[in-house]
């Protein structure tokens, strides 16, 4: 199985365990992909204030945690312009930000995991639901 990855899932997973979660990241039955936004946002000022305003992961951890992420999820840097524009005419009144999530996802015909409700809930209301159930 293949399942595109956003940031909120990762930051969720740097920041605190949760073992069902955790296991798909550890499962070999699943390729994770991404995009390089990821990691920009994950390493933006708004993600790391709340990393060390209230961490539940010591630094240690969080940087053992990332380390292993960046190893297991494979970013994609080229999508077909097709499937940004698609993806673009779905989230523009949504959340520009997740464009590229999407689009991957569209890309390459498998589920986006996220715990974006803003994207969800729109994405669904338009009748796409592309979404990674645990």
């Amino acid at each position: 199985m293949r399942i595109v990855v956003d940031t909120n899932i990762v930051f969720s997973t740097v920041y605190n365990s949760n073992p069902k979660r955790d296991g798909i990241f550890f499962s070999r039955d699943i390729e994770i992909f991404s995009v390089p936004r990821l990691w920009s946002e994950l390493h933006g000022e708004k993600k790391q204030r709340k990393l060390r305003k209230s961490p539940q992961r010591s630094l240690e951890e969080r940087q053992a945690v990332e380390k292993y992420l960046q190893s297991r999820i494979i970013t994609v840097v080229e999508i077909d312009t097709v499937y940004r524009n698609i993806a673009h005419d779905f989230c523009v009144d949504v959340d520009v930000k997740d464009i590229d999530f999407v689009a991957l996802a569209f890309a390459l015909h498998c589920p986006l995991w996220t715990g974006d409700e803003k994207l969800r809930d729109g994405l669904i209301a338009k009748g796409v639901n592309i979404f990674f159930e645990p």
